[in-house]
């Protein structure tokens, strides 16, 4: 239950942060918002039919991301950066290249790969 509770003040958190942005364009602030206010609704539907042992990990990824939102005074996810030499030259090593870049996807954009592999079933 205490689990519970935790999502859904996170949930609000995000919520109330999507209010009150203010980007710094101006004439973004809207644009921004809706855009909070969309991505936390459809990841936290998204988190309603995941299993028991997935919740701590999405609440970790939930506040890194409205962290990294508030710090850099931008909504959308920050690219990663792949470490040099990360992509495979030889097609041998590709399957082994692409298991290390599954590993070094940084925790606030694991939903994004989640939906990336959603849509490519």
């Amino acid at each position: 239950m205490a689990q519970r509770a935790h999502v859904l003040k996170m949930y609000r958190t995000i919520l109330r942060t999507g209010h009150r942005w203010q980007a710094i364009d101006a004439e973004q602030t809207q644009t921004e918002r809706q855009y909070i206010l969309a991505e936390a609704r459809s990841l936290f539907k998204q988190g309603r039919k995941a299993p028991e042992d997935q919740v701590p990990t999405r609440l970790k990824e939930a506040e890194a991301r409205l962290e990294l939102a508030i710090h850099y005074q931008n909504p959308y996810p920050r690219m990663m950066n792949s470490a040099p030499g990360a992509v495979a030259k030889a097609k041998r090593r590709q399957k082994r290249q692409e298991a290390i870049r599954k590993q070094a996807i940084p925790l606030y954009l694991q939903s994004l790969q989640l939906e990336s592999e959603k849509t490519k079933k």
